[in-house]
């Protein structure tokens, strides 16, 4: 689907939403904007940017130029004093602000002025130009699907976890775009897949109860891999984690229930042995352990 909207179109839709969507969308297109500029600076210098990294780390990589700031003065903008100027005198409506990381310039200009006013070489600001549109196409889009009501397309399974992000769009009546759509219905064919996994090497076990057994004397039955993990990381956000309880919380989720005592114990010896390798590589501390319980929490010294 086409989601370009001419600037008339534009207006008129971001003119219906609240001032929080508004802010919202705007602060969006302004971190996409530097985060752009910033990633095409760093590769032409050479620099490794890695996924981990954040924006602030980029820009700080750079030492030279970064975005400082991206300003849409709105339909009115000649309207308003004193107005938005380009390096050349010409008023803006959409003006882009630079700043020299070591010597504090600050430049000014519209995006017809970028090579002159930067210096940089023509195809840099031609792949600049070039992120920044698809940026603006992706607002477009929102404010697209914004206008047309839409709903999400996908059937959300129990038991699955939002990322915060798209919890944070939902929770503003914003729509996703397409490409966060398509990520997350990744994720939920995972979570199912997952939820299939577990179940079926799950069906098959004896029953029995965790308080007669001991950890020591157990193999697990579960597989720890990729999918055991995906499940797994949703239920260490408490600040001291609890391996029994983590159990029979995700027993709970799964669709089983308390009585199922074996299931439970090998499901709980599988996430002392996650955690316990956890604790080896750095990242948390066991606080206790015993035949019924193991109780962690993250090491804030962690690197």
């Amino acid at each position: 689907m086409n989601y370009y909207l001419s600037k008339f179109e534009r207006d008129k839709i971001f003119a219906t939403m609240t001032p929080v969507q508004q802010a919202y969308l705007m602060d969006e297109l302004k971190r996409g904007k530097r985060t752009t500029f910033a990633n095409i600076l760093a590769r032409d210098k050479g620099d490794v940017i890695t996924p981990k990294m954040t924006l602030e780390e980029v820009e700080a990589s750079l030492g030279e130029w970064r975005l400082l700031d991206f300003i849409d003065a709105g339909p009115g903008y000649k309207q308003i004093k004193p107005p938005f100027k380009c390096q050349c005198g010409k008023v803006l409506r959409y003006q882009y602000v630079i700043e020299h990381q070591s010597t504090k310039e600050v430049r000014k200009f519209g995006i017809v002025h970028f090579e002159e006013h930067t210096g940089f070489p023509p195809r840099t600001i031609k792949e600049i130009t070039q992120g920044f549109e698809k940026i603006d196409y992706e607002l477009d889009e929102s404010l697209t699907k914004y206008a047309q009501n839409w709903t999400l397309p996908l059937d959300l399974p129990d038991g699955f976890m939002l990322p915060d992000n798209i919890i944070k769009l939902i929770g503003l009546r914003l729509p996703l775009l397409d490409r966060q759509v398509a990520k997350l219905s990744v994720k939920i064919r995972e979570y199912k897949l997952s939820l299939r996994s577990i179940r079926k090497s799950t069906s098959c076990l004896p029953k029995n109860k965790i308080t007669k057994e001991k950890v020591t004397e157990t193999s697990p039955r579960l597989k720890i891999d990729e999918t055991f993990v995906m499940m797994i990381e949703p239920y260490l956000k408490s600040k001291i984690i609890s391996a029994k309880d983590i159990s029979l919380k995700m027993l709970a989720d799964l669709g089983y229930n308390e009585s199922m005592g074996k299931v439970h114990h090998d499901l709980y010896v599988n996430i002392i042995i996650y955690m316990d390798g956890l604790c080896a590589k750095g990242d948390y501390i066991c606080l206790s352990k015993n035949n019924v319980n193991a109780r962690y929490k993250k090491n804030k010294i962690s690197i």
